[in-house]
């Protein structure tokens, strides 16, 4: 009885951080700039600045004439708050695998580490990112920070693809399909993007891949803490 116990207690603070994070994704979707003249292919700013590899692919950011500074002034809020991100939606992946151990698979533990470094790769990319703006404003072009910025970037994406790799061996194994196959395909989307060098057809589907995973983290959450 004891252990019914525990496990709803774990599954209602899963479903509160799930809707933290879903809630958190939207209030940051506010923030970034939305509308940008992108290198062929990207639609999305923020995607575009993080997989950018030349200066030509953060040029939309470049200069003191609008909308350069709106767009770098947006890009910095929007990155400042991010840092809160990753506790969230980091702490989500980790409840995650911290239920699948406890349901029986030990390979979760792996997944779980992998969750918590997440958050201080999320956290440095967000400092390389506010350093390369930093940079612009003051009239460079940030192309001397961008291999930085590729390691900090791969760091938590890197990290990101290991615990969906993770979760898709786990969930499958105890036939969870939907879910298995849900991180299975962000895995894939993941690995292509890495594969490809970051080709804007597979890294703009990279936050929508890991959002799927999470809504049904979410769900699944909600399904479980309310059970009788």
């Amino acid at each position: 009885m004891n252990q019914k116990v525990r496990a709803t207690g774990l599954d209602r603070f899963t479903l509160f951080v799930g809707v933290l994070t879903i809630a958190y994704t939207v209030f940051l979707g506010t923030l970034f700039p939305t509308d940008a003249v992108l290198s062929e292919g990207f639609n999305t700013p923020i995607i575009a600045f993080e997989f950018a590899k030349t200066a030509e692919d953060i040029a939309f950011l470049a200069g003191n004439e609008e909308p350069a500074v709106t767009h770098r002034a947006k890009m910095d809020a929007g990155n400042g708050y991010d840092m809160a991100y990753p506790f969230l939606y980091g702490g989500l992946l980790a409840l995650l695998m911290l239920r699948l151990a406890r349901n029986g698979q030990p390979l979760a533990w792996v997944g779980f580490a992998f969750a918590l470094a997440i958050i201080p790769a999320d956290i440095n990319e967000n400092l390389v990112l506010l350093e390369i703006t930093k940079s612009m404003a003051q009239g460079g072009n940030g192309a001397d920070l961008l291999a930085g910025l590729h390691v900090a970037t791969w760091a938590k994406w890197g990290a990101i693809a290991a615990v969906q790799f993770v979760a898709a061996l786990c969930l499958l194994g105890h036939k969870i399909w939907l879910g298995g196959a849900l991180a299975a395909v962000g895995t894939v989307i993941l690995g292509s993007t890495w594969f490809t060098g970051a080709d804007p057809v597979f890294a703009e589907l990279a936050g929508p891949g890991l959002g799927l995973l999470l809504l049904y983290v979410t769900l699944r959450a909600a399904r479980d803490a309310f059970r009788k």
